[in-house]
């Protein structure tokens, strides 16, 4: 059986009680990952983490203090842990704090030998309504499952460590992968849930009270990504809908009636993504 690593550097936001980012942490992301019964996985978690999820017993589960301040310093310290480690691993991804790993890719790919797997269909969590979405779009995912000697390639030594994994992968990813072997997961079985919410770095940015202008540029925001629909959620993600409901009860965001059913406009954009 194939054997994952996972790397999540996290964001301070996190471990603010009561916070947005750290019901994200706590409720989609920590839960979903502590859920998984694979064996061959583990997960590295670089940063501050909330109190109560440091002293959490779990084999796959391993904590790294740092004082690396961005993503990029964190990634690059991995690599020199990595470079000290004995344990091999076949496939390496990396994972955001406030994102969600599905319950059952990881047994779906057990026996893969592609240099590459990936979500062809980006699958998208509205956290103010709970509703989903889904688009194709051709360039890699943060949240992908790369062939560990991959990943370690160095493509450009004068930067950092010049490693695949520590770029850009909305840019880097597909042009170095062109010519290998790309493994897709179905539209009904994508590897994760990237989650939308409303103090995303490119949505508003800030935390607090809402007023009626966030509500407008955070539905505007999510136009980008086509419509987003109430039925029952991917494989891998069923369990999920009670706490992302909690959590959409406690933002208690109007109803978002633009992105809701599937225009002409939607159809097009999400077909051209």
């Amino acid at each position: 059986m194939n054997r994952f690593l996972f790397i999540t550097t996290t964001s301070p936001k996190s471990c603010k009680i009561d916070s947005l980012r750290n019901q994200l942490y706590n409720r989609l992301f920590f839960k979903r990952i502590a859920e998984i019964t694979y064996p061959n996985v583990e997960f590295w978690i670089i940063g501050e983490v909330p109190e109560n999820q440091s002293k959490v017993k779990n084999l796959n589960i391993r904590f790294f203090d740092t004082d690396k301040k961005t993503k990029g310093d964190r990634l690059r310290e991995v690599y020199e842990r990595l470079k000290q480690t004995s344990k091999q691993f076949d496939y390496i991804s990396r994972l955001d704090d406030d994102d969600i790993l599905s319950i059952s890719v990881l047994e779906k790919y057990a026996h893969s030998a592609a240099d590459l797997i990936m979500d062809r269909y980006h699958t998208f969590l509205d956290i103010t309504s709970g509703r989903y979405g889904q688009q194709r779009r051709e360039w890699v995912a943060n949240t992908a499952f790369h062939k560990y000697e991959h990943a370690m390639q160095i493509i450009d030594p004068e930067n950092g460590t010049g490693l695949l994994f520590d770029y850009d992968h909305a840019k880097s990813w597909i042009n170095y992968y062109q010519e290998k072997q790309i493994e897709y997961t179905s539209k009904e079985g994508p590897i994760y849930m990237r989650v939308l919410n409303p103090h995303s770095i490119t949505a508003l940015g800030g935390e607090g009270v809402y007023s009626q202008q966030d509500f407008e540029a955070f539905f505007k925001y999510l136009r980008a990504f086509g419509y987003f629909q109430a039925a029952t959620y991917p494989k891998g993600f069923e369990h999920i809908y009670p706490d992302v409901m909690e959590i959409v009860k406690s933002l208690d965001f109007p109803e978002n009636t633009l992105n809701t059913r599937p225009s002409v406009f939607n159809k097009i954009i999400s077909r051209l993504r």
